[in-house]
């Protein structure tokens, strides 16, 4: 990669941490007792700037360096703690959480890549059941000391892509 292009990419992921860093500020400065919706918006925006941050960086990774894609994968699904396991004829995929609106792609591509990633090393490591029919269960499961707040409108998420990826390895 030309190095002045690479600067340029650079400076653009600097500019998005400071964004990030800014955004940050602001959510620490917010009092979430008196203003609980703009925690909220400031929290979320908060961790949609890192996780476009996160994908810029992978992406460079990709572009400047001889690490290839699948290898940088698959350490980001060990980091985000996905796990898939095989036991009595049932496949249990365990993902962190982190899935993201149906209208954020680059939210997507940061937790749907390393979980594709993570299912093929597991296929090829494993041998995965194949199914005639099955039935595919999403289980969102929350802590009891968690607000209810952090419980999500799963209407407004893009579960279609999960399922068509572990699908198509089973």
């Amino acid at each position: 990669m030309d190095r002045a292009v690479l600067s340029q990419r650079i400076t653009g992921i600097i500019g998005d941490l400071n964004r990030l860093t800014n955004t940050l500020y602001s959510l620490n400065m917010t009092d979430i007792q008196r203003f609980p919706e703009n925690y909220e918006v400031l929290s979320i925006d908060a961790a949609h700037r890192a996780e476009v941050v996160a994908c810029r960086l992978r992406h460079l990774i990709y572009q400047s360096t001889s690490v290839k894609k699948e290898e940088y994968l698959e350490t980001a699904a060990d980091v985000q703690d996905i796990e898939i396991n095989c036991r009595d004829g049932i496949v249990e995929i365990t993902l962190p959480c982190l899935i993201p609106g149906k209208k954020k792609w680059k939210s997507c591509e940061f937790l749907l890549d390393p979980f594709n990633a993570a299912l093929h090393r597991y296929a090829e490591e494993h041998t995965m059941p194949q199914f005639r029919h099955c039935v595919i269960c999403f289980s969102h499961v929350y802590g009891r000391d968690n607000a209810d707040r952090r419980v999500r409108d799963y209407d407004n998420l893009e579960l279609k892509k999960y399922l068509d990826l572990a699908a198509s390895y089973i």
